[in-house]
């Protein structure tokens, strides 16, 4: 009855938004991921392993789903460093410029 309990609990978990990066293969220059469950967690977290692994900016080569015999996976491969003609660290959370934007606190409504 255990086993069946925690097999539910799991199957919610990734059901209900939670998601993951796995680490497929790592070399001291770059490495391939697996991102699970949501999309939008699982490349917050794989941005943290990526950094984390390079020590700093890393550069996606490839991502997208890989068929693995009957099972389809999304993977990142990627480098640690920059690669010439392509932007670094794609799964960082982009910025936004408070250059410009008013403070909302001296907004009237009137």
């Amino acid at each position: 009855m255990r086993p069946k309990l925690l097999s539910l609990a799991a199957a919610l978990g990734i059901a209900g938004g939670c998601g993951g990066a796995r680490v497929i293969s790592r070399t001291p220059t770059g490495g391939v991921l697996v991102l699970e469950g949501s999309h939008s967690w699982a490349r917050d977290i794989a941005h943290r392993r990526m950094v984390d692994h390079c020590r700093g900016p890393y550069t996606i080569v490839r991502d997208g789903d890989d068929a693995i015999g009957a099972v389809t996976e999304f993977r990142v491969h990627y480098v640690c460093g920059a690669v010439p003609g392509l932007p670094t660290s794609q799964y960082e959370p982009p910025t936004i410029p408070l250059e410009g934007i008013p403070n909302a606190n001296s907004i009237s409504i009137d």
